[in-house]
């Protein structure tokens, strides 16, 4: 895939989520009761990588997380932005990185089945998300803003990368027709 393939199959959004809701979102998942889960690889849960945070919403089409009905609005706009209904979203899944050295994560597609991925960026922070034409050269980079959604083919190799100071959360939304 080229550089215009990827610009055409990606685009990036402000969509019309208040900016209340913006917030709101984003107290709870910074809470100190909102519960993380480590894992030591951002991208494929093994021990060789960047270690991040995770906590997933739904998986496989179904909710595993008490906390889903806190996201399920952001949730439906985001899947109806996709051009698909809530019941599509095959995963979600929330991502917490600190800084660190690694300029950016493994490029990885999250499944290999074709799907649609977004990401919604939950906080303003400085770590983008890269994308490549093979695992080694970046193609385009998009930045992060607060209430920013990117959608892009589920094939795409893509990676995060880490802020340079506080944190980068995001929400990863996968989204598939059953």
């Amino acid at each position: 895939m080229n550089i215009d393939q990827i610009e055409m199959n990606m685009y990036s959004k402000q969509y019309p989520i208040h900016s209340a809701i913006q917030d709101q979102l984003e107290d709870i998942v910074l809470s100190r009761d909102f519960p993380w889960y480590y894992i030591p690889d951002a991208t494929d849960l093994t021990a060789n990588g960047n270690a991040s945070f995770v906590h997933l919403l739904t998986n496989e089409y179904e909710v595993c997380s008490p906390y889903y009905n806190l996201f399920e609005s952001t949730l439906a706009c985001i899947a109806w932005h996709g051009g698909y209904p809530l019941e599509d979203i095959y995963r979600a899944r929330l991502g917490l990185l600190y800084p660190s050295d690694v300029p950016h994560n493994k490029p990885h597609v999250d499944y290999d089945f074709m799907h649609t991925v977004a990401i919604y960026y939950v906080n303003e922070s400085d770590g983008a998300t890269h994308f490549f034409n093979d695992y080694h050269e970046v193609v385009h980079t998009e930045q992060p803003h607060k209430g920013k959604t990117i959608f892009f083919d589920g094939q795409q190799l893509h990676a995060s990368s880490t802020p340079s100071k506080g944190v980068r959360v995001v929400l990863n939304v996968n989204l598939k027709s059953k």
